[in-house]
């Protein structure tokens, strides 16, 4: 899963020190750079040294986004004035991050959308900080609840592997049903693995 390539390629980014920041590094890893997801988490993981809840939510937040990324492509298509293609990778993460926060997740509205300024700002992209926030606040106002409109948005299969897969599975409501069946095997592997990333924390405090 690849996206274009970030303008700012060549300029370092500065270094993970929150859950945000390391969530976003990995995901921009997966779109900028081609890596495999599970490889670039672990990786950013084990080289910053964050407390187990910043883990936590860091582990939230890249598979959530990862795993709705249609989803949130579609809500940025509609509520952003520039398209998506025309966006600097590291602001598409950051605003698929922010959609995921407020439709997809628990966290409260306020600190999604201020969190996704800040980590315009702290990448460099300070020009950006004023779309992003414009764009998710749109959608807030917009959206008392995200219903997807796509296949590919409805199933998370990119587009077109869901028009194959409807092809081959004869309907839509297959095609949602072995969505329905991957987000949940998938829920439960992060909670697996969220779990022993605790185990890992109590046995280093031992």
């Amino acid at each position: 899963m690849s996206d274009a390539k970030s303008k700012r390629k060549g300029r370092p980014r500065p270094s993970p020190t929150n859950a945000r920041e390391l969530a976003l590094e990995a995901l921009i890893r997966v779109f900028d750079g081609g890596a495999y997801s599970n490889l670039s988490l672990d990786a950013l993981l084990k080289k910053y040294a964050l407390s187990n809840e910043d883990k936590r939510l860091a582990t939230t937040l890249f598979y959530g986004t990862l795993g709705e990324t249609f989803a949130l492509d579609e809500l940025i298509e509609r509520y952003s004035s520039v398209r998506i293609a025309k966006m600097d990778v590291i602001v598409r993460c950051i605003l698929r991050m922010g959609f995921w926060q407020l439709f997809f997740s628990a966290v409260p509205n306020s600190a999604a959308v201020n969190e996704a300024v800040n980590l315009c700002r702290r990448s460099g992209f300070t020009s950006a900080a004023s779309l992003v926030n414009a764009v998710l606040r749109q959608g807030l106002r917009r959206e008392t609840q995200y219903v997807p409109q796509s296949l590919a948005a409805k199933s998370g299969f990119a587009p077109e592997l869901a028009a194959d897969l409807q092809t081959w599975l004869g309907s839509e409501a297959e095609v949602l049903a072995l969505g329905q069946s991957l987000r949940e095997a998938r829920g439960l592997s992060l909670r697996l693995r969220i779990q022993e990333d605790d185990e890992v924390g109590r046995a280093r405090l031992l």
